[in-house]
């Protein structure tokens, strides 16, 4: 009997133990330090137009494409919206947006070679057309060359021609 009552309170202790070891570091990991950003210092030189051009050109020739899965919130005058998106983006014009649900894929935009081609699963229909600007607001509600949208994905900006003589603040 007395190593019964023994191993009962063997066991409420250990239980007692580990309720408050999971308190405790629940609390901890709750109250996690607050990093404050570091002060911006501005460099002490500026590179110049022409060195900043060489690192986004040396950085576009590195990225080719991107395979990612997202979880995207926007908002517009007719409320806010989250997806869940299976994009692919290759330049220098290819792409495939495929908004998911738990149910399977509900659109899917595609676009190569200048063509675009949207399927709505609601809808059961396929569209196609030129892979313009407007076609992309109407779909994407991106308004933007998919060359342009292309670069956006896989983080340079787009080439646009101009002489910058100076950089400056």
């Amino acid at each position: 009997m007395r190593y019964a009552n023994s191993q009962n309170r063997r066991v409420r202790f250990m239980r007692a133990w580990l309720a408050l070891t999971l308190t405790v570091g629940s609390i901890c990991a709750g109250c996690a330090a607050v990093r404050r950003p570091a002060a911006v210092v501005p460099p002490q030189v500026l590179p110049s137009a022409a060195q900043l051009e060489a690192a986004l050109t040396s950085r576009r020739e590195a990225v080719h494409s991107l395979r990612a899965l997202a979880r995207i919130r926007y908002r517009d005058p007719d409320g806010s919206h989250s997806a869940r998106q299976a994009i692919i983006a290759a330049r220098p014009d290819r792409v495939r947006i495929e908004v998911t649900t738990f149910v399977g894929s509900i659109f899917v935009l595609t676009s190569d070679d200048g063509a675009l081609t949207a399927w709505e699963r609601q809808e059961n229909t396929v569209y196609r057309g030129q892979a313009s600007p407007e076609n992309l607001w109407r779909y994407i509600h991106v308004g933007l060359p998919v060359s342009e949208l292309v670069d956006i994905v896989l983080g340079t900006p787009p080439p646009r021609p101009g002489t910058q003589a100076e950089v400056s603040f």
